[in-house]
This record gives structure tokens, C-alpha cells and sequence, in this order.
């Protein structure tokens, strides 16, 4: 329910004395009808309800009942049809259970040793076989201990049980009764009714196009624009369906890549520069839910190591309004072919007329999307998956520049206050002329002084120093993903560390610690907060997999997941 956090809810206030309906179901199923249910179009199959019965011995049963769907009904049927048991609780006096009984890790059976819960655990079973609901809850409202199954074992009961590992923490603010209550309601409900929060695929490519006679790969191409520029001008559609139009994409691309390499952009070369042309031109992507920050301790640990504010004179060349701006490389970093982007660096100049100019001192790095340097994949490659692959599914590889710029733009944009510590600084999205006419767009930053992560020998580090750093990158992740930002293509070259650790390794101090930058953002999945509805914060469809980089076998063999160093994910960042 985590993804609901933006939105606005208020529960009733109660007491220990009030009953344990209106302190725990009401607030539960309101959540349910206000979020859940409100969004069926059907009424069978998306509603709950329960039902209270306190016995002589104090011991208070909660059954929880949801409708059965239309089509699970069997005729002719009562009225007792309609229903099924969801979950039951049992809330029992403290000082009734002895939970170190619970003790046990899964998958093993459970066998409960202590007497006093012998009469509880047959109480249970006999719960289950009456109701028959999926998923059992006990509690004495301060511990709470969730079943789905029980077996016979001698003359004890043992369970599988769900959401608890080893001992029971005491119910808090942070897994409280309500929540245990939602989760396993939520969880027993079918699959077109249960809330997930996550956005399940990406959508396919929508579009339209007449019955055209299958020519093979010589047939006419149908949409394709005149002395195409760049992938724009091809239907990615009609290529997933059209040979004739797959084949010109490809063919353009090897002349087009082989042109551009013919003519590199070396030292010394002038680009003009159109700013903010990027936001004129494309649509941006906008998140629209309030942006959550991580937990100070680790606000504290990426942002201790601050290089200071924007430099106010980049700013101030970039915002001239008259003129004409340009960038001149000073050094090619990398601009090789089959590589989503090109990087430089450089200097801004600007001038207006024969006497104006200004010359910004101050180095910067210029990130090109070139796509006529893309990687695609082979004429070979394209027909096989053209035989063996549903339309929808091909060329799924291909990378668009605008696509990359606007999830670059969107994070640089969502996360600024992280510029100048771990993200470098972003001086605006652009469009570039390079020196053979064609419009490209890219986007400036600071220039970082570092060494990508995956040339340093990190296994080599004393190991106190590689569990700091992992521990930095640890809390790097959850700054990302508390702000809506998944990383799509993790690998240790995108971490720069800018502060160079001594050589040889073995003579660092185990105190050493070490700053680490975070760069290339093209391919990340983002939390925009508008696809499953207003402010829902949805979950990432993927899971962060830094942690299993660092982790190779070699790497960090004395670390492992779950532990103080990567920690375990919060439900903030799922």
C-alpha cells in the first residue's frame, strides 16, 4: 500500500477499549472500497465484509468475507454460495500465547513445542477446516502470526507460515495490525482484484496499416520520409510488420554510420549550440507525485562530499539571449561507433556580430545522441525475429534519441538536489550542429574528475574500505529510487569514484573512505506517479541489480544481501 502514500486518508480516531472492528477492520475495508473496489466495474466479486463473535473465554473470531465471482458460481445456489472466507483472526488476551514458540524459519515445518499453545494450535486448525479461509491471523494485538495451511503432526500442529523469519517482532508503527490485516486480505482476494501497485509491462507500439502484399524484402517501402535524417523519419510500426521499410531503415543506418564515421568530430571542432531546444521541441516527462527523500542518514552519506554550487559563469553564458553560442571540443573522451552516445569535453563561446564575444573558462561535458552511431541489430538478426517473433515483439532493441534524452532530462530535473554531490551538475538539454549540417540533440554537465568503477581493481581494496563504498552505493540506490528513479542498466562504469584511492592498494588505510558519482540515466525506469492513477506511486516492474554486480564471486566475497551493508529495501523504494 505503499504506493498509496500520496494520498490523503482519515481514520477514525479509537481507543484500546473500542472493539476491534472499528480498530482494525473498518480502517482496513474502508481502504479497500476507497481504492480498490472503487475501481471495478462489477459489484460481484469486490466486496467485504466481516463478522464479530466473542466468546465466554475472551477469545474474539474475526471472519472476513468477500463475494465469490459470478463465474465461480455453481447453480442453483443459496444465498451461503456467494460468500467465501477470507481471512480469520483470533484475537486472544496477552500473556495467552508463548510466541518464542514461533520461532521458526521457513520452509521448514513448524512443530510447537510448548504446552501452552497446544489448546491454541487445534483452536486454529479447527478455524481452518470450519471456514476454510486462506489465510489465518493470530494475535494478542501486540504480536501477530500469520498461517496458511496447517498439517496433523503426531499430536501438534505445525504451519507454514507467511511474512514472518525467525522471532516476532512486537507490532509497531512500522508492521502494524492494520497492515498484516490489508496484506493478507489483499492477498487473498483473486488476481483481478488484488492491488499490486506495479505497472506490469511496458505498452506495445499502437498504430495502423493497410494489408500490403508481402513482397519480401524487395518489395516498395511505405513510410518513410523523403532524405531521411535520423530515426524519426522511419515508422518503427510499419518496420515491426513491413519488410521492404525494416530493410531501408537498416540500409540507411550502415550509410548514414558509415558517412559520420568518415567525418569524426576531433579536437578542435565547433558544434552551435540551440539552447533548451530539447524542452521547445519534445514533450518532457513530468512526475506527478510529490517527491519523496530518503531517510537523513542517507541524504547525510550521498551528500557529504559536495563540490560546491553551479558555476554561475556557465550559467551566464547559456542564458544570453542574442548571439550565437557554440561549444569547441578540447578532448574526446569517447565517440566510437555502435555506442548509444558520444562524449566530449569542451568550452562554451559566444558571439554576436564581429567584435562580441565571450569565452566561458570553465570546462564542461557534452553528452551526444548520435543515433546514427547506435547500435541495431544485423540484417540476419532482424529476419530471424521476424519468423520466429510476434510483431509487437520485434525490434525491441532499437533505441530512440528523444526517448533517451527525456528519461535523462527527467531525472536530472527530479533529483536537482542531488547536482554537485552525487549527480554532477546539468547545464541544460540542447540541440547541437555538427559540422556536416545534421541537428543532434545532447545535453551539458560538469566535467567530473573520477575513475569509472569497472578500471579500478576493486577486489584488491582492504575490505573494510570495499564495504564502505559499498555501503555508499547502497544508500546512492535508495536516494534514486525513494525519488521515483529505477536504474535500467547497471554496470560498474557508470560509478565514478572522485576521490582516487592510493596505489599500490595495499598500502590504503582501512579508514579510507571514497566519493562515488552516478552518471547515465537513459535507460532508467521511472516512477511518474500517473499510470495506474492521480498520485499513485506505482511500483517499479524490475528489481535494482547493483547489488548483484558488486556481489560477483570474486568481488565482495565476504558480503552478502540482507546485511547492514545492502541493506534490505524499504517499502518506499519497491
Amino acid at each position: 500500500m505503499a504506493s498509496l502514500r500520496h494520498h490523503n486518508m482519515t481514520i477514525p480516531a479509537v481507543s484500546e477499549r473500542d472493539p476491534v472492528g472499528a480498530k482494525y477492520l473498518d480502517p482496513v475495508l474502508e481502504v479497500f472500497k476507497k481504492y480498490i473496489f472503487c475501481e471495478r466495474e462489477c459489484t460481484i466479486g469486490c466486496q467485504a465484509w466481516f463478522d464479530v463473535n466473542t466468546g465466554a473465554d475472551g477469545v474474539t473470531e474475526v471472519v472476513v468475507w468477500v463475494e465469490k465471482d459470478c463465474d465461480e458460481l455453481e447453480l442453483p445456489f443459496s444465498p451461503a454460495h456467494v460468500k467465501q472466507a477470507a481471512i480469520h483472526i483470533v484475537f486472544v488476551p496477552p500473556g495467552s500465547v508463548c510466541w518464542y514458540d514461533f520461532t521458526f524459519h521457513e520452509p521448514e515445518p513448524a512443530i510447537f513445542m510448548c504446552s501452552k499453545n497446544s489448546a491454541l494450535i487445534k483452536r486454529l486448525q479447527a478455524a481452518k477446516k470450519a471456514f476454510d479461509a486462506e489465510y489465518v491471523i493470530l494475535t494478542d494485538e501486540l504480536h501477530a502470526a500469520v498461517f496458511d495451511q496447517f498439517e496433523e503432526c503426531v499430536d501438534v500442529g505445525w504451519s507454514s507460515v507467511m511474512a514472518h523469519h525467525g522471532p516476532l517482532p512486537p507490532l509497531s508503527e512500522h508492521i502494524s495490525l492494520r497492515c498484516i490485516i490489508g496484506a493478507a486480505l489483499n492477498n487473498a482476494f483473486k488476481e483481478d482484484y488484488h492491488y499490486t501497485g506495479r505497472v506490469q509491462s511496458p505498452y506495445h507500439m499502437l498504430g495502423a496499416l493497410n494489408h500490403i502484399m508481402d513482397h519480401g524484402w524487395e518489395g516498395p517501402s511505405v513510410a518513410i520520409n523523403e532524405d531521411p535524417q535520423d530515426f524519426s523519419d522511419f515508422d518503427l510500426y510499419t518496420m515491426q510488420r513491413h519488410l521492404p521499410d525494416l530493410y531501408g531503415f537498416l540500409k540507411w543506418k550502415n550509410n548514414a554510420q558509415n558517412a559520420t564515421v568518415s567525418q569524426p568530430l576531433n579536437v578542435d571542432a565547433i558544434l552551435d549550440v540551440d539552447v533548451d531546444a530539447f524542452s521547445r521541441q519534445e514533450f518532457l516527462l513530468k512526475f506527478t507525485i510529490p517527491l519523496d527523500k530518503p531517510p537523513q542518514e542517507s541524504q547525510d552519506i550521498v551528500m557529504d562530499a559536495s563540490r560546491g554550487l553551479r558555476d554561475p559563469d556557465i550559467d551566464e553564458i547559456l542564458a544570453r539571449a542574442d548571439g550565437t553560442l557554440q561549444f569547441k571540443i578540447t578532448e574526446v573522451v569517447r565517440s566510437r561507433p555502435d555506442t548509444y552516445s558520444r562524449i566530449f569535453f569542451g568550452q562554451l563561446c559566444w558571439t554576436s556580430g564581429p567584435l562580441a564575444r565571450v569565452e566561458c573558462q570553465t570546462p564542461v561535458c557534452l553528452k551526444l545522441f548520435d543515433e546514427t552511431w547506435f547500435p541495431l541489430p544485423t540484417l540476419a538478426q532482424c529476419a530471424y525475429e521476424h519468423m520466429n517473433s510476434d510483431e509487437h515483439n520485434r525490434l525491441r532493441t532499437v533505441q530512440f534519441a528523444t526517448d533517451m534524452m527525456r528519461h535523462e532530462q527527467a531525472v536530472y530535473d527530479r533529483l536537482k538536489y542531488l547536482q554537485g554531490s552525487m549527480l554532477p551538475h546539468a547545464y541544460g538539454f540542447h540541440q547541437f550542429t555538427l559540422p556536416d549540417g545534421r541537428k543532434v540533440y545532447g545535453f551539458l554537465t560538469e566535467v567530473i574528475q573520477g575513475t569509472p568503477l569497472s578500471e579500478l581493481s576493486f577486489e584488491q581494496w582492504p575490505l573494510p574500505v570495499q564495504l564502505r563504498t559499498v555501503s555508499r552505493l547502497r544508500h546512492a540506490v535508495r536516494a534514486l529510487r525513494y525519488g521515483g528513479v529505477q536504474q535500467g542498466d547497471w554496470h560498474l562504469g557508470q560509478i565514478l569514484i572522485t576521490k582516487a584511492p592510493p596505489l599500490p592498494y595495499h598500502t590504503m588505510a582501512h579508514d579510507t573512505d571514497v566519493s562515488v558519482v552516478l552518471l547515465d540515466f537513459a535507460f532508467t525506469e521511472l516512477r511518474l506517479g500517473s499510470v495506474l492513477g492521480p498520485k499513485v506511486a506505482e511500483l517499479f516492474r524490475s528489481y535494482d541489480k547493483l547489488g548483484q554486480e558488486l556481489m560477483e564471486p570474486v568481488t565482495f566475497k565476504e558480503l552478502q544481501y540482507g546485511d547492514k551493508t545492502w541493506f534490505p529495501d524499504d517499502d518506499l523504494e519497491l
